[in-house]
């Protein structure tokens, strides 16, 4: 009787140590094909917004000549440049890119930084033309000349980045689609 308790005991503890180690690899298998689905997603996303990015931005290009566009033109198109800037992926660090793809999303944030910096310096020279503009009394004319003149400047700056934002799209489109023609190859 003994022999037997001890044997069922034995087969128990086998038991839930084999369903234990199968879950783990079980759970790790599906949790790298989730991050490796999930990384892909997150690269069409960037690839998305890159495309809006290169559109808006070629837009307020097209509109930096101070003749011929309004600022009303220049500030419709910079908030919406702001609202698409604002709504940009980020990266999980869950993801494991390739040397070459991490290179890509440091390009980007870099990007990513140097247009929200562009942003806010347009922003805030819209903001002082808004409140001089408002206060006539102690407004030079050739203040408000000059700040509307730099407004204009901030513009084509960040209109500007359009090159970058096509270019980097490009690239990291080429680069998923070489990645899932060789997925599609090994399967």
């Amino acid at each position: 009787m003994d022999g037997s308790i001890s044997n069922i005991i034995v087969s128990a503890i086998i038991g839930i140590v084999t369903g234990i180690i199968s879950s783990l690899i079980v759970t790790i298998y599906y949790r790298k094909k989730d991050n490796a689905r999930d990384k892909i997603m997150f690269i069409r996303q960037l690839i998305r917004h890159l495309s809006q990015m290169t559109y808006q931005l070629n837009e307020l290009f097209q509109h930096t000549d101070p003749r011929s566009s309004s600022a009303e033109s220049l500030d419709t198109i910079v908030e919406s440049i702001l609202a698409t800037h604002r709504s940009r992926p980020v990266s999980e660090s869950r993801f494991r890119f390739t040397s070459i793809e991490k290179e890509y999303i440091e390009k980007y944030t870099s990007l990513s930084s140097t247009i929200g910096k562009e942003l806010n310096e347009y922003n805030r020279i819209k903001n002082v033309l808004v409140a001089l503009e408002h206060d006539k009394r102690d407004t030079d004319a050739q203040e408000i000349q000059q700040l509307k003149y730099k407004r204009h400047l901030a513009a084509i700056s960040l209109g500007g980045n359009v090159a970058n934002c096509y270019s980097l799209r490009n690239k990291i489109e080429e680069l998923q689609l070489g990645n899932s023609s060789a997925a599609q190859k090994a399967t």
